[in-house]
């Protein structure tokens, strides 16, 4: 299973990000407003995504075996559409699903990928991915910001950083989960 590489810094200051990222001459690529539901199969440790930003689906497989940055393997296959995964998730997992939206600033800098990402209920928080711990790490020294580097925490340790539970935090309502699992958005 293909590994990801990569580390999370909370506390930051999104604007700082911004601007040292264009004065390193980062490459805007994108923003998401992702839907994602989750199934946790071990909390924190291992769990089934599935995400769209209305373009693309895609449902992954997730395991995290240990707190390295090199340590979360990952199994991601597009889906035809988000109706059809929904239908999925609702047929293997009936109630064990979590659902929220997130909203994701990419840009390429130094061959990384570097985004700005936004969870219910907690302040930005920037992740860096790449094809080499060292290239991590380079772009996180390159970047020179303010906030903590929680390396390759779960979610679950993310919010705990704000003194929030996670499930708490992005549980929708039954009724709007219901809407969602029903299709009707």
């Amino acid at each position: 299973m293909p590994k990801e590489i990569e580390l999370t810094v909370v506390h930051i200051d999104k604007r700082q990000v911004l601007g040292r990222l264009k004065k390193l001459g980062a490459r805007y690529v994108t923003t998401h407003n992702y839907r994602r539901l989750e199934v946790p199969i071990k909390a924190g440790r291992v769990w089934l995504r599935l995400r769209t930003d209305g373009k693309k689906t895609t449902l992954a497989f997730k395991a995290r075996l240990g707190s390295g940055i090199d340590m979360t393997e990952e199994y991601e296959v597009e889906v035809g559409s988000f109706k059809e995964g929904v239908k999925l998730f609702q047929t293997l997992f009936k109630g064990n699903i979590l659902g929220w939206d997130t909203k994701r600033i990419e840009y390429s800098l130094n061959g990384t990928m570097v985004t700005i990402d936004k969870w219910p209920k907690i302040p930005w928080s920037l992740e860096i991915e790449g094809k080499s711990k060292k290239a991590v790490y380079s772009t996180l020294r390159s970047l020179d910001i303010k906030g903590k580097n929680v390396g390759n925490a779960s979610i679950f340790r993310i919010y705990h950083e704000y003194g929030k539970e996670f499930v708490d935090s992005v549980k929708m309502d039954s009724d709007r989960l219901r809407r969602l699992l029903a299709g009707q958005h």
